[in-house]
């Protein structure tokens, strides 16, 4: 039996179009949950830990003076970030 007509025509490019909807849709997807991650868990976090370490340091001058905090004044220096009541020579 030969099948030379046919009433429906034959769908074509579906596989291609499938694939082409399913890399979009899992990379914008990626994306997204990406950001999100990175805007609302990762940077609150690191400033959690920021204003903690400040907190501490701030004690640690207060209690024991600049020597207890050591080096890392030189390394606040290097990144730019002010030491709490501190100056380094």
């Amino acid at each position: 039996m030969a099948f030379a007509a046919s009433a429906v025509a034959p769908i074509t490019g579906r596989f291609t179009r499938r694939v082409i909807f399913d890399l979009v849709g899992s990379i914008t997807f990626g994306t997204g949950l990406g950001y999100y991650y990175w805007y609302y868990s990762h940077l609150p976090k690191m400033q959690d830990y920021k204003d903690y370490d400040q907190k501490v340091r701030k004690e640690l001058l207060a209690e024991h003076g600049t020597w207890a905090v050591g080096q890392q004044g030189r390394l606040d220096e290097v990144r730019g970030e002010p030491t709490p009541n501190q100056t380094v020579e």
